[in-house]
């Protein structure tokens, strides 16, 4: 029903004969929305064996991946069927609209491969629509074909377009907007009901189109903002020419702020009249002001020069000069009547905001403040898009007043510069109290219900730039055009704008140094090293420590020293860092034989950990992993001395690498052994679930402390640790949280464990306890053991502040992906080595700076030889010492990293290296130092710490003794 309007207009016109038409299958592509597309090709409808017959020779058969039901024996059977193949040219079209086609595609081009089909793939239905034409141009070789056919009206595309969703929504029960969806394939997913898709000639008109949040600016698919949003013709926007002309203009301007206020009547135009001749008091400065509160100029009236004009010239338009040092440019100065309503729509708004910015002969400026109109209108948005297309915008200051009517449109505003990536530079709330002309005394004028901005501000951690009161004297003077500044010298209100000025000049001076053309970053780089570049800006900027370098611009974020003030540790050796300590300098192993399990295991010592905390009912709530993670908590905050603390920005990270497996087993007998339906539904334990949910032991400890800094779990195999610590070290570092407790447990000694890793050859076969023996020659396995190692992070000067030992710093963290196996490395090395140099560039040092590695090595006979190349690559042969500790207490798995951290802190606290026990042949090759017994470490000890994982997942986190700089 619906293709035969298509096959209509498809037929009208001149021609060829009707059997050099493509030829397309009615029973199968009736409805196909591709087929609108199909416009330079006339098509009829046919009884064919393919879905479309490009001629005799060429036969099409398409696939839209989420449109069809892509069963493996349908596939095949049209593949291989006699009518599909009797073409000497056949062509599989696959339309990929679905968000992983990778696995499919594979499968398709294999059996292509096999079966003698070219497989070609499109992204679009028009993409789609353009090969099949393509196809048949090719095949047909008649320039009578080439001549495009008449064209569907947009209202009958549409109504043909509808008409394939009623019938895909009638026959397999979806909703109208995912039928749109799976027959477009470009229909966005957060698209209105009625989308004609985005590469519609429609999009944008139809009535569907309507309030859709694809064509707002926020919403925009490009890098940077663009006059396009998501929703378009499918191409990417043309250049703008007027954009080139907007970056000459403002290249002189060095700072340029947005005032805004998300309510009219907060005196936000008083504002940058006062800021502006604040800065401008500074007779260096050169001030400038853009009024374009369109509908409400009110800045030449304030500023005193109502009655002047704008003078064009072949330069552009020259700014009206209130005093020597401070410009204005305002839509006033183009009103004939300065009475008359200004009622201009959006395009006519645009157009003016972009002949302002681009004609307006601005000259050099240190400071332009941008009037805008209250709320986020047309004007924001031109704006916003044409100063972040044209180069920069230092942010904006939010104007507002304490009463809660205002803050709800400010924090509208606030939303809106972080959608559309506007720094925003602070707030100000104004007229924050009343000062009486006469006696000089305050009275509140505005009641913050609600806290006011400063409520708002801590909520959404902006800074509160200024409270400022309301003097009746600034009024009067604004409404005579006069300079409250000269005279009323001695005013309160005139010395808090001047004190503004100051702040707002300080927190733009750092923006103007960061702001580096690429080519002196580029003289910068060579001629300085890293670490040199890093100390010169740390002089300029003594809380700045981290530098990074991006494209044309270099990029000075503040980062903050992450320190560990308190760990805590749960290992076959028993409950305590000092036990784990006392055995590594010792050397003594804590593994044994386990007669009932058959394994030398590292289990944790019975009556070394006092399990009998906690009741009978929470035993059966709480898996191992979730109490060893609380015992390890515990220790660490006590050792930190920050049981008192307020932990509302501490962040919890603790990862488990294997699920309770044995509940897993006794809740599956249960399920398989009920008779009835359901049965087994009351026998199964209410706690099964959060006994085998893996972020379980971070929820438990965040519950116990009150950490609400968020609550995060990784599970990555054996670099379940190191991951986990050094997340939350890029956390506290980068300002997200005050403060984190990272690490990992396992408690998967037991049968099922032990029987799933010797079935991957990976445990040690050996009944000695020296079994487990990293680099040595005759090493056949790992060792299974249990255990947990909690560290707490926080930053240094917090640390500093309230005096808490500080145990160890850390420096940088690393990661890779082998992309290799499942449980082998590479054989190159080049996941470990990848991982050291990252952590080690991450820490803003060199490799030589090095003096230890805790490796990895499990005493497996592949992993430990990997890693000691990658080692070897990475520090050079100068013998760096290496050791693991897994001889002594076994591999525990998730935990490892995290427990081996904590060794290694030992270790710097100390100043002992521990040995790489059971070690008698070393094979780890020349170049490195396999440590065969505990070792004196002198300074300067830094230490990278590495963890690999099952699925080629890999960390390595540096640590050094802490020292004041």
């Amino acid at each position: 029903m619906i293709f035969t309007v298509l096959f209509r207009y498809g037929n009208s016109g001149a021609g060829g004969a009707a059997g050099s038409r493509l030829v397309v299958n009615r029973r199968r592509q009736e409805g196909n929305p591709v087929l609108k597309y199909v416009r330079n090709v006339r098509y009829e409808w046919g009884d064919i064996g393919t879905d479309f017959e490009c001629g005799p020779t060429c036969g099409v058969l398409y696939l839209a991946l989420k449109y069809h039901k892509l069963h493996p024996n349908y596939i095949l059977t049209r593949l291989s069927g006699k009518d599909e193949n009797k073409y000497a040219c056949r062509i599989l079209l696959v339309l990929c609209n679905v968000d992983e086609p990778r696995h499919v595609l594979r499968e398709l081009n294999l059996l292509c491969y096999r079966m003698d089909w070219t497989l070609v793939l499109c992204y679009s239905v028009e993409e789609a629509a353009e090969y099949i034409e393509n196809f048949k141009l090719a095949d047909s070789r008649d320039p009578a074909f080439k001549k495009p056919a008449a064209s569907v009206p947009v209202d009958e595309r549409t109504a043909l377009q509808n008409a394939a969703v009623g019938i895909l929504t009638g026959a397999r029960s979806v909703t109208k907007t995912d039928a749109q969806r799976q027959l477009m394939g470009d229909v966005p997913a957060n698209a209105n009901a009625g989308c004609p898709g985005v590469g519609s000639t429609g999009a944008g008109k139809a009535a569907g189109c309507a309030g859709c949040p694809n064509q707002m600016l926020a919403s925009r698919e490009f890098d940077e903002l663009t006059l396009q949003g998501a929703c378009s013709t499918g191409q990417a926007p043309k250049p703008d020419e007027d954009i080139r002309l907007i970056q000459d203009r403002f290249s002189g301007i060095k700072h340029k702020i947005l005032i805004l206020s998300g309510k009219g009547g907060v005196g936000k135009s008083t504002v940058t009249t006062s800021l502006a001749r604040a800065l401008a008091a500074d007779t260096s400065k050169q001030v400038a002001i853009l009024d374009v509160d369109i509908c409400g100029p009110s800045q030449p009236r304030m500023l005193g020069v109502e009655d002047e004009e704008v003078h064009d010239s072949a330069d552009g338009w020259t700014p009206v000069a209130v005093r020597e040092n401070l410009l204005l440019m305002s839509i006033a100065f183009l009103l004939g009547n300065k009475n008359d309503a200004v009622i201009w729509r959006g395009a006519r708004k645009n157009g003016m905001i972009k002949q302002f910015l681009r004609d307006v002969d601005w000259g050099e400026v240190d400071y332009l403040l941008i009037d805008t109109p209250p709320g986020t209108s047309d004007e924001h948005i031109s704006l916003v898009q044409f100063l972040l297309q044209a180069g920069s915008l230092d942010g904006a200051i939010i104007v507002s007043t304490p009463q809660e009517v205002s803050l709800l449109d400010v924090r509208k505003e606030v939303s809106f510069c972080h959608k559309t990536k506007v720094p925003i530079l602070g707030v100000i709330e104004n007229m924050a109290k009343f000062v009486c002309p006469h006696c000089n005394h305050t009275s509140i004028l505005f009641p913050s219900t609600t806290g006011g901005a400063t409520t708002m501000c801590e909520e959404g951690k902006l800074e509160l730039l200024s409270q400022l009161p309301l003097e009746p004297a600034l009024a009067k003077a604004l409404d005579n055009g006069e300079d409250f500044f000269e005279k009323y010298p001695d005013s309160a209100l005139a010395k808090t704008f001047l004190e503004l000025a100051e702040k707002l000049k300080a927190n733009t001076k750092t923006v103007a140094l960061l702001r580096m053309d690429a080519s002196l970053v580029d003289c910068l780089l060579i001629l300085m090293p890293a670490t040199s570049l890093c100390k010169c800006f740390h002089t300029l900027f003594p809380p700045i420590c981290y530098v990074c370098f991006a494209w044309s611009e270099m990029l000075i974020c503040t980062m903050h020293r992450v320190v560990i003030t308190g760990m805590g540790a749960v290992t076959p050796y028993g409950g305590g860092v000092a036990t784990l300590q006392k055995g590594l300098l010792e050397s003594r192993s804590a593994l044994k034989f386990s007669e009932q399990l058959g394994f030398v295991v590292g289990a944790i010592p019975d009556g070394s950990v006092d399990f009998d905390r906690w009741s009978a009912g929470q035993k059966r709530e709480m898996s191992r992993a979730s109490q060893l993670a609380l015992i390890a908590a515990e220790e660490a905050i006590s050792t930190s001395n920050a049981q008192d603390l307020d932990h509302k920005d501490t962040l919890v990270n603790i990862g488990t690498g294997v699920a309770d497996l044995l509940e897993i087993g006794k809740t599956t007998a249960l399920v398989q052994n009920g008779e009835e339906p359901f049965e087994f539904s009351r026998k199964v334990s209410p706690y099964f679930v959060p006994r085998i949910l893996t972020n379980l032991p971070a929820g438990y400890v965040a519950m116990k402390y009150g950490m609400m800094g968020g609550a995060e779990s990784a599970a990555t195999a054996c670099a379940t640790g190191l991951h986990c610590i050094g997340n939350a070290f890029r956390s506290v570092r980068e300002g997200w949280s005050r403060r984190a407790i990272a690490g990992a447990a396992e408690g998967c000694v037991n049968a099922v464990a032990l029987a799933g890793f010797d079935r991957m050859r990976a445990l040690s076969h050996g009944k000695d306890p020296s079994c487990s023996r990293p680099f040595d020659k005759k090493r056949d396995g790992f060792v299974l053991s249990e255990g947990v190692g909690l560290v707490l992070l926080e930053r240094l000067q917090d640390a500093l502040d309230r005096g808490a030992p500080i145990l160890a710093e850390v420096l940088g963290y690393g990661i890779s992906s082998d992309c290799y196996h499942i449980s082998s490395p590479d054989p190159s090395g080049i996941g470990a080595r990848l991982s050291m140099q990252r952590a080690i560039d991450d820490a803003k040092i060199r490799p030589d700076d090095v003096t230890y590695v805790n490796a990895h090595a499990t005493s497996t006979p592949t992993g430990d030889t990997i890693e000691a190349l990658a080692i070897r690559e990475i520090y050079g042969n100068r013998n760096i010492a290496v050791s693991s500790i897994k001889g002594h207490i076994g591999h525990l798995l998730a935990a490892a990293g995290s427990v081996e951290a904590i060794a290694t802190v030992a270790a710097i606290l100390d100043a002992k290296l521990p040995e790489n026990l059971n070690l008698t042949e070393c094979d780890g090759g020349e170049g490195i130092d396999c440590l065969e017994d505990v070792k004196d470490w002198p300074k300067p000890r830094t230490a990278v710490v590495n963890s690999f994982g099952f699925g080629g997942t890999n960390a390595s986190l540096v640590l050094t003794e802490f020292q004041e700089k």
